[in-house]
């Protein structure tokens, strides 16, 4: 899965790709499911003023689209309050989804 990261307000020097990357990749066993129709996760990355930053994150799967959005002191900690929220967003879906597909596939006699 590719990402696509915006740095909004944010200084070269404070840039870190690698550290959103690495830790939005958990993502991709939740992803997994959806057997390679997901093939790019939006990142925004935001200065706040006087608040620390804030990241936002897009997610257009087959059947949904999901956006969460995570803030902290540092650009790990919003990353990572992002990511809990995509999982458990992700995690709802794929549940729901699987719920339909068993009344689906039951038979009333």
């Amino acid at each position: 899965m590719r990402m696509k990261i915006n740095w909004r307000g944010v200084e070269k020097s404070m840039r870190d790709g690698d550290l959103v990357r690495k830790k939005l990749s958990g993502l991709e066993k939740l992803i997994k499911s959806f057997e390679g129709k997901v093939k790019e996760m939006g990142v925004v990355v935001k200065k706040r003023f006087k608040r620390g930053f804030q990241v936002n994150l897009f997610l257009n799967l087959p059947t949904k689209g999901i956006q969460t959005k995570g803030s902290g002191k540092s650009v790990e900690r919003a990353v990572i309050e992002g990511r809990e929220k995509m999982e458990r967003k992700l995690k709802k879906h794929v549940e729901k989804l699987r719920e339909v597909r068993k009344r689906k596939g039951v038979k009333e006699r």
